[in-house]
């Protein structure tokens, strides 16, 4: 399957004589996490998805292999009750990546993007950072038919939240986005992807008052 190419391709270029059989059974794990409930959007998808962008955004082979390792990774651990899903996610790539034999500065720089998703701080100066970050992000600008099957996604996720408070909060975090002067921290996805983004938000934050 394409997406689990990606992840092997990922760990190879990274470590060419890492063991296929730990390579195998993580890339495993990764995808029975994806798989679990009570998810809808936080699934294999959207680390395709992410993967697809990353392929756009970045061209050198170990950048690129380093993005699609914290794309696998960046949401290992979902649970919307919890506050510390990103931290968790980074205590999975902590250990998968020492496992996989990958080198101690790349795994740091693992380990500190799969943190930087938490809060989607804009990165200043740091191409695979913007990267990520705009990967991540990709789905804002999805067409309409793929942002309205991500929002009800989000929302299935947190079916357990009364109407009123979910709006609330989901209202705040896409105004705060909506806010920004810039969505998207590498040019080629803020000169393509910030008309739908931005209309996609609007659209969605009218539907939430």
């Amino acid at each position: 399957m394409p997406l689990l190419t990606s992840w092997t391709d990922a760990c190879f270029l990274l470590v060419p004589d890492a063991d296929s059989q730990v390579v195998a059974a993580t890339g495993a794990d990764l995808l029975r996490r994806y798989a679990e409930p009570p998810r809808r959007y936080h699934t294999a998808t959207h680390v395709a998805e992410m993967v697809a962008a990353l392929d756009r955004l970045l061209q050198d082979p170990v950048e690129h292999a380093l993005g699609v390792l914290v794309a696998w990774f960046h949401d290992a651990v979902y649970e919307p009750a919890r506050a510390d899903n990103e931290a968790a996610s980074a205590g999975v790539a902590r250990r998968a990546c020492t496992a996989l034999g990958v080198d101690a500065a790349y795994r740091s720089r693992v380990v500190d993007l799969v943190l930087a998703t938490a809060d989607h701080q804009l990165p200043q100066e740091d191409r695979l950072a913007a990267a990520v970050h705009d990967a991540d992000l990709w789905i804002l600008s999805a067409p309409v038919a793929r942002y309205e099957e991500y929002s009800a996604a989000v929302r299935a996720e947190y079916a357990h939240v009364p109407e009123r408070e979910y709006a609330a909060a989901r209202s705040a975090i896409l105004s705060a986005l909506a806010r920004r002067p810039r969505l998207y921290a590498a040019d080629l996805p803020h000169r393509e992807w910030t008309g739908a983004a931005r209309a996609n938000l609007a659209r969605e934050l009218a539907r939430l008052a």
